[in-house]
This record gives structure tokens, C-alpha cells and sequence, in this order.
């Protein structure tokens, strides 16, 4: 059993914002610690785990998502009103505590575990932003993360990638199945990505006639 640590952008922007001593009292400044001095004690947190369902991108998070009026994102102002923290900078925020975690996890070789399946969502349409294409953005900018994608999208995008094979034109950009692995396996062949994935909890591969065939 290999156990990853949870990472949470939000609470890392507060933290960011409300404590003093962020650099050696945050939640981010103990896993740093941790993985420098984990050689002495014998590891127990392998790695970190970035969950998107959460409501965020993996990287490039726009104001314009935080604008609707789920339930969720009430509780997030509610709670960055009563901090004196201003909602409009939300995004900024976020970016900036993903972007420190994907440098810190490159300069030390630290593994990422990312939920990249629709699924668990923290509010109504939260899900979107775990679907795989955005890690490619990640990767785009980091390109020497160990990564692993868990869950690797949903299973109707495979059976829609090997209904159309033929026809790539007929099948939407966005559908992993079939463009997604192209860039990401000429990504791993063209530098030094290190990207896999899982088909974790994707139990239609054991009743979809289609999938079980293959191609």
C-alpha cells in the first residue's frame, strides 16, 4: 500500500493569505519538510493527490467558473468574505498554489496522483474540470512530473473513440479516448513526461461488449 497525502489548493490560497508563518506552518510547508527529511524515518506518504471535482481546474483557472450560484462556491465566499479575503482574486489564487505544488513535485521528483474522471463532485457541474485534457495544460508547462491519472475518464468516451476510430473528425476534440492518448503518448515519447494512468472504479470494462472485444 502506497500512501498520498491530499492536497487542497483553497485551503492552501487561505493559508497563503491568513498566516504568518505560511513558509513553516502551513499545510504545503509540512509536506515539504516531510519530503526532505522522509529518508531518516522510512516514507509514509509516497506521494500527493490534486482531486479537480473539487471545483477546480488543474491549472489556468479562470473568475468566470466561480461565477454561478451553486451551493459550493456559496460556502467559498461565505467563508473568503468572513477572512477579508476578496472572492474576485479566487482564481489568481488557486493558480498560484498549483503552480508552486507542480514546481516544488518537479524539482523533487515528488508523484502526483490526479482524479481525472467526472465523478464525486463537490457541487452541480463541478465534475467537468477533472477531465483529463486539462492535465495535458500541466504537463505542457512541467513536463518532467510523475504523474498518474486515476480513473482515466469514463468509459463511454472509450466506446466512442473505438465506435468512430475511423473517423477521429466525426469525434469531438475534447474526448479523451481517442485524442487524448495520442498527445499523451507522443508526450511521453518526445521528453521526459512520466504519465500513467488507472482505469480504477471504471467496472463497465467488465459488462460493455465493445470494451471487452477491443479493437
Amino acid at each position: 500500500i502506497r500512501t498520498f497525502a491530499g492536497f487542497d489548493p483553497l485551503r492552501d490560497a487561505e493559508e497563503r493569505a491568513t498566516l504568518p508563518d505560511y513558509a513553516t506552518r502551513s499545510h504545503f510547508a509540512r509536506y515539504r519538510r516531510y519530503w526532505h527529511d522522509r529518508a531518516g524515518s522510512g516514507p509514509r506518504i509516497h506521494g500527493l493527490k490534486l482531486y479537480p471535482p473539487m471545483g477546480f481546474r488543474p491549472i489556468a483557472n479562470e473568475q468566470s467558473m466561480f461565477a454561478g450560484r451553486d451551493r459550493a462556491l456559496g460556502t467559498i465566499r461565505r467563508r473568503w468574505a468572513a477572512l477579508g479575503l476578496p472572492f474576485d482574486e479566487l482564481a489568481a489564487r488557486l493558480n498560484r498554489s498549483l503552480e508552486d505544488l507542480y514546481a516544488f513535485c518537479s524539482e523533487h521528483d515528488v508523484p502526483l496522483l490526479g482524479h481525472a474522471r467526472h465523478s464525486n463532485e463537490a457541487g452541480r457541474c463541478l465534475g467537468v474540470q477533472a477531465g483529463p485534457i486539462g492535465w495535458l495544460d500541466v504537463l505542457s508547462r512541467f513536463s518532467n512530473l510523475r504523474i498518474c491519472l486515476g480513473h482515466f475518464a469514463e468509459a463511454k468516451d472509450f466506446e466512442l473513440g473505438m465506435r468512430r476510430w475511423d473517423e477521429p473528425q466525426r469525434v469531438p476534440p475534447r474526448v479523451w479516448a481517442l485524442h487524448g492518448i495520442d498527445r499523451l503518448l507522443a508526450m511521453n515519447a518526445a521528453g521526459p513526461s512520466r504519465v500513467y494512468a488507472d482505469l480504477g472504479d471504471m467496472s463497465e470494462f467488465l459488462w460493455s461488449a465493445l470494451l471487452a472485444r477491443g479493437r
